[in-house]
């Protein structure tokens, strides 16, 4: 005959356990607490959209200067309303060259699928967003491009005359300096800049992880 206290050690262990955790279990089992894991926050808060865009096939985005300090950028986004039927790739490339047209290096792309779009909210206004396999760090007073590849009679996107504004930690980290594009057709032209500073085709963005 089996005893009936054996039957009910299982139980009364996991009671045990259960207390322990309720009065503390780090105490109890001496376990080292779990450092939180920094946020990863948008770039932007909001944006003025320009005209809309069919009409492109090739590049288009932003240019940044980063500030005074190096920033972790963890993904990057795109607007994506649920209008959205095709994925994008999205890429950032370290800005080289002068002049009007430039050529770029050390480029990260990263794929957002049409199924992430979004509908916008107060703390969204739309962007869907796809993470680096590994973090990218941005070198401090360097400019970069983030751009969306687009194609014709594609997705909607807006015009060099989208305006956008940065959340106001992440204006002190970088700013936006003028909208960019590069045609598929004319690859060798390297990248052109169009209008100025707060400006961006797409619109894109960034997540970039709290600084220290």
């Amino acid at each position: 005959m089996t005893d009936p206290y054996l039957l009910l050690t299982p139980l009364l262990a996991l009671a045990v356990l259960a207390l322990a955790r309720f009065v503390g279990c780090d105490e109890v089992f001496d376990l080292e607490p779990v450092e939180p894991v920094p946020p990863h926050l948008s770039f932007i808060k909001e944006f003025e959209p320009g005209l809309e865009r069919q009409d492109f096939t090739g590049w288009v985005g932003m240019e940044i200067l980063i500030g005074d300090q190096d920033l972790t950028v963890t993904d990057l986004g795109r607007i994506m309303l649920t209008a959205t039927t095709a994925s994008h790739d999205v890429k950032i490339v370290e800005r080289t060259g002068a002049g009007m047209d430039f050529t770029g290096i050390n480029v990260k792309t990263v794929t957002i699928p049409a199924s992430a779009a979004v509908v916008p909210t107060p703390d969204n206004p739309g962007f869907a967003y796809a993470s680096f396999l590994e973090e990218v760090v941005l070198t401090r007073n360097t400019r970069y491009y983030i751009l969306s590849h687009e194609v014709t009679l594609g997705d909607v996107f807006y015009d060099l005359d989208t305006t956008v504004i940065p959340k106001d930690a992440a204006a002190l980290l970088a700013e936006v300096t003028a909208s960019v594009y590069d045609i598929d057709d004319n690859p060798d032209t390297g990248y052109d800049q169009r209008s100025g500073p707060g400006t961006t085709y797409g619109p894109v963005d960034f997540k970039y992880k709290e600084q220290a």
